[in-house]
């Protein structure tokens, strides 16, 4: 049997372990706070981290749509070595390019060049260099994306475009514009894309003979209240392929792809550069600018 007094110490032990105990639970209840304040406070720091990635994205689709669509410049100012570049509509490469064509020489020495990429990838780029002055070399020098048409006497001309030809350079006793032309002349389908709207053309010679509008919900931004950041932005990708495909159902391989480079390289088709939707359609699927020397 227990005397009187191991009963009242066995109770104070329980009181002082009763006590402890006590204290380690609201010990354990302020961790809990801190640790559900840091959970929030973490959880706030990488949606506020998300939405600065989505908008540094968004910056970075513009500019490369920018640099896609102007190369190496901007509305008339001032390329490489002091080169001025200027847009100029369809009609008005047209026109250029006719009275350009126009030009003969008895002398067999009129310069056309074609680069997609800088003169230095030509072929036989030893010869062409020995063709021209080294300021005129100069002057195609570390550009791509145009046709040079150029007389050692008065003219040199880049007529910058979409990169949809070969590599190629002549001498002749006449500007041959005639990759330019059959590409402008023949029915083409082109897809201006973008996350959520794609606009796609049918078009010949400058008239657009059919325009579809391809529109899907792609959200931009996580509302309050939402999913999680990391769930919304797979919820967004999901959304932006499943216009991907109702796009590609649209096209084929001989589609001309512009705008936003990641979504294009994602659908069949030739990725020609970024398209500015504050030209007209058919200036801005050409993207025609003129350097003059």
């Amino acid at each position: 049997m227990k005397l009187p007094w191991n009963q009242k110490q066995e109770i104070e032990e329980l009181q002082q372990e009763k006590k402890e105990l006590q204290e380690k639970i609201e010990a354990l209840e302020e961790d809990k706070e801190s640790f559900k304040e840091r959970f929030r406070a973490e959880k706030e720091r990488r949606s506020k981290l998300s939405t600065q990635k989505q908008e540094a994205e968004e910056k970075i689709n513009k500019l490369e749509q920018k640099i896609q669509n102007q190369g190496t410049s901007r509305d008339d100012s001032t390329d490489m070595e002091g080169q001025e570049i200027e847009k100029i509509s369809f009609k008005q490469g047209k026109r250029i390019l006719n009275k350009l064509r126009s030009i003969e020489s008895p002398e067999n020495d009129l310069l056309t060049i074609y680069s997609p990429q800088t003169v230095r990838r030509l072929s036989d780029q030893q010869g062409l260099k020995s063709s021209i002055s080294k300021e005129n070399f100069e002057f195609l020098s570390d550009d791509k994306g145009f046709a040079a048409f150029m007389d050692e006497d008065f003219l040199q001309v880049k007529f910058k475009m979409r990169a949809f030809f070969k590599p190629k350079w002549v001498v002749s006793d006449s500007f041959d514009a005639s990759k330019i032309f059959s590409f402008v002349e023949k029915k083409k389908k082109w897809a201006a894309v973008s996350a959520g709207e794609t606009t796609i053309f049918e078009e010949k010679d400058g008239e657009i003979l059919v325009r579809e509008e391809v529109s899907s919900r792609v959200d931009s931004k996580q509302k309050k209240g939402g999913f999680s950041q990391g769930r919304f932005e797979r919820k967004r990708q999901e959304q932006i392929d499943e216009h991907l495909e109702l796009v590609e159902e649209k096209i084929d391989e001989d589609t001309l792809l512009v705008g936003e480079k990641s979504l294009c390289k994602k659908l069949p088709g030739d990725f020609l550069g970024g398209f500015d939707g504050d030209r007209g359609s058919v200036d801005a699927l050409y993207n025609f600018r003129l350097v003059l020397k």
